[in-house]
């Protein structure tokens, strides 16, 4: 661009020695990037304007856009930032902000075409799931997933404030369990938000179709958007369009997911006879629940009073869901999945767990994988959740309550829902980048289908590969053996190196003692209660009484007889009267004297 200038200026004017510069006063600003000319301070020379950015080549008439605003908003997409946020990270340092019009049109382009490269990328690895499948000799169509969705608000947050349930969008996926890369294969966006119109209701008249161009809800208000059965569906269809049908489905306790499948072989779309599988970590949690609220665990807890009694109730109940969880992995391993196996193990070792928690350790050694059942080298001494010398009450009820609580986990329909030992981690680490790209507190009804999908394509090929492969997919390919591409190799490479040393042994086994550390800093020294609901509406002789039971852990230690005066000290004197005229008239009929009305 220069040298043209230069070349045209010392053609116009020869002899003229003066200064070429901008001018400043004509520029114009095409979001982060200029349109320039140059003008001579002494001659009347002025160059036409040049772009100061390369533009991607469409092959349509109109603008171009300039590669380096796709690229901005190639990365906008994989952050919780939008158009706003853009502008004032510019404007608080001096750079003239692009105009908020600018970027959302922007953005809307990017998003469409991210979409499109996503649907693609995923469309490539389920026809690489059905040749890793021909490889081992399995069938190539089938193959087992876990599924799980995601909302932009709590589903049961707005009771009572809200006629429709809070939630307006959700991302539902679905990823592959039969490989260590556990990809995305699927994914079902639901939109109930309008950029245009805000929402759309089953007999809107106002013309606007729902599913199209011009409308980005996808789903009238009325439809229940926690219907995760009918997402998985259309997750499903999609992968049966691929030829792909699903064997096993793994998800979390809470969703009927796995009846899509089911209905789907019923109507004869499928071949495949779908299972269902519980997600192993969900289960451990709702079994730590359980063990929390059973009433009859408390009275088997070590303890003189009931307070320290249902700390400890809810310690145990962590450690059992834990030993549970632990032994049934190892037996897994151990038996390489076979079922049979599984079920004969499992029945020998509730033995030996209930007989650990009573202080008897010597079918541990037999029965046990995870208990050395030494007195001073068992499960109970390594375990960080309960005390060292932790021994459970014996009394008549003790082997039934632990059964009880171990056959939660243990039980025969449990286990058939848990013998492959799936769980939904995967899809749950995928909500985290979701949550990344759709944060809470910001919702993008315009562009939410494409932030979803560039957050599923980042968690597929990773946050470096990720953005060198979109940008070649827009025209704007970063350029090779630069400091840019270099940057992102190295974003990369410390992503994978992440995941790597977040499941070492090394990393587990520091948490532990993290953990352990901190419950021996609990037991010397709780934190105090300095938050409490409502303390401000409570009266005031209430709230000393509530303070004082809260400061004292034996209850028993309260002075009764003082809270008794107090809170009869703290009933208003409106209806003192009504105790004076008890008195007179108690009077009047022990001296003999009653009027009429206190006659009988």
């Amino acid at each position: 661009m220069f040298n043209e200038v230069f070349a045209e200026h010392q053609k116009t004017s020869p002899n003229c020695t003066g200064r070429l510069d901008f001018d400043y006063s004509s520029e114009e600003q095409r979001m982060f990037c200029w349109r320039e000319r140059v003008i001579c301070d002494q001659c009347h020379y002025m160059s036409p304007k040049y772009n100061l950015y390369n533009e991607i080549e469409t092959g349509k008439v109109g603008r171009k856009s300039a590669t380096a605003n796709i690229g901005l908003n190639i990365a906008l997409s994989q952050t919780p930032i939008g158009p706003s946020s853009v502008r004032k990270i510019c404007l608080s340092t001096s750079i003239p902000a692009p105009s908020r019009r600018g970027l959302q049109k922007c953005a809307n382009k990017v998003s469409k075409e991210i979409e499109k490269v996503n649907k693609n990328d995923m469309k490539a690895r389920r026809q690489g799931l059905k040749t890793i499948n021909l490889l081992r000799g399995r069938p190539a169509g089938e193959i087992s997933v876990q599924s799980d969705g995601i909302f932009n608000n709590p589903l049961y947050s707005g009771i009572g404030k809200t006629p429709f349930q809070p939630a307006t969008q959700c991302s539902y996926t679905m990823v592959e369990n039969i490989t260590p890369k556990k990809q995305v294969i699927a994914l079902e966006n639901v939109n109930k938000l309008c950029s245009k119109h805000g929402f759309h209701s089953v007999e809107d008249e106002e013309g606007c179709d729902i599913k199209s161009e011009q409308c980005s809800s996808t789903v009238p208000m009325e439809q229940s958007i926690g219907d995760e059965k009918e997402w998985a569906k259309a997750c499903l269809l999609d992968l049966k369009k691929d030829h792909l049908e699903v064997k096993y489905i793994t998800t979390d306790p809470d969703t009927s997911a796995y009846k899509a499948a089911e209905e789907l072989n019923m109507a004869k779309i499928t071949n495949s006879i779908p299972e269902h599988q519980i997600d192993t970590r969900h289960l451990a949690e709702n079994h730590r629940k359980f063990i929390k609220n059973k009433s009859t665990v408390l009275a088997i807890m070590p303890g003189l009073t009931k307070s320290y009694r249902q700390k400890l109730q809810n310690r145990f109940a962590t450690d059992l869901s834990m030993r549970c969880q632990a032994e049934f992995e190892s037996i897994h391993k151990q038996t390489r999945g076979d079922f049979k196996k599984m079920k004969t193990s499992i029945a020998e070792t509730t033995a030996a767990i209930v007989n650990c928690y009573k202080g008897e350790h010597k079918l541990c050694r037999a029965h046990s994988s995870v208990c050395i059942g030494e007195n001073d080298n068992n499960w109970i001494s390594k375990n960080e959740y309960v005390p060292n010398n932790f021994k459970i009450n014996i009394n008549r009820d003790t082997d039934k309550t632990l059964r009880e609580c171990i056959d939660f986990r243990f039980g025969p329909s449990i286990l058939e829902k848990t013998k492959l030992n799936s769980n939904t981690q995967k899809v749950e680490s995928v909500n985290h980048v979701i949550r990344r790209s759709l944060p809470k507190n910001v919702t993008y009804p315009r562009n939410f289908s494409g932030r979803a999908h560039s957050a599923i394509f980042s968690a597929n090929n990773g946050p470096g590969e990720s953005i060198v492969r979109l940008c070649d997919a827009m025209g704007c390919p970063v350029p090779s053996n630069s400091r840019v591409s270099a940057a992102l190799l190295t974003e990369q490479q410390i992503s994978e190196k992440e995941k790597e040393r977040f499941r070492s042994n090394r990393r587990k086994i520091k948490r532990k003692m993290r953990r352990n550390k901190l419950f021996k800093m609990y037991e010397k020294h709780q934190e105090e209660i300095a938050y409490r609901k409502a303390q401000l509406l409570v009266k005031k002789a209430h709230t000393r009484l509530l303070n004082a039971r809260i400061k004292k852990d034996h209850s028993y230690t309260i002075n009764h007889i003082k809270v008794k005066n107090q809170l009869k000290n703290s009933i208003t004197k409106d209806h003192t009267y009504i105790l004076r005229k008890s008195k007179r008239a108690n009077h009047n009929i022990q001296g003999g004297e009653c009027s009429k009305e206190q006659a009988p």
